[in-house]
């Protein structure tokens, strides 16, 4: 099992997290849940986010974007770890028509058995309210 939650993670783990995730994007091992949480739903709305736009963006993460780890806490996969990172970007919001600085919070679970798949629980403006490492 990898790292336990809010544990100091290395930047070589770290690096090895996102050639896999990267691998699972290469693959089409990979989901990108983004119309199960309302937070998502209004970013997508707001940006005008395509799929090729999320994988932009996770394309874009390096190890010093890393925040944290944290336990699966849904019911039956409580032994998944979930690694989020946070990017600072601008995208063209598609209300306004400027473009934005934005920070993003992506949590992302990164499945190794049965075969390596990468699920995209979350990516959507970080919330200014919350403490982000």
């Amino acid at each position: 099992m990898r790292e336990v939650e809010n544990q100091v993670v290395s930047e070589d783990s770290i690096k090895k997290y996102l050639n896999d995730v990267l691998l699972c994007i290469k693959l089409s091992n990979y989901r990108i849940d983004n119309n199960n949480r309302q937070k998502n739903r209004a970013f997508q709305r707001t940006y005008s986010i395509t799929n090729e736009d999320y994988i932009d963006l996770i394309n874009m993460l390096s190890p010093t974007n890393f925040s944290t780890s944290t336990r699966n806490y849904k019911h039956g996969f409580q032994n998944e770890i979930l690694y989020i990172f946070k990017l600072e970007t601008q995208l063209f919001n598609s209300v306004t028509f400027e473009y934005d600085h934005v920070t993003l919070y992506i949590k992302t679970n990164l499945i190794e058995k049965p075969i390596l798949f990468c699920i995209f629980i979350s990516i959507h403006i970080a919330d200014p309210q919350k403490e982000f490492n």
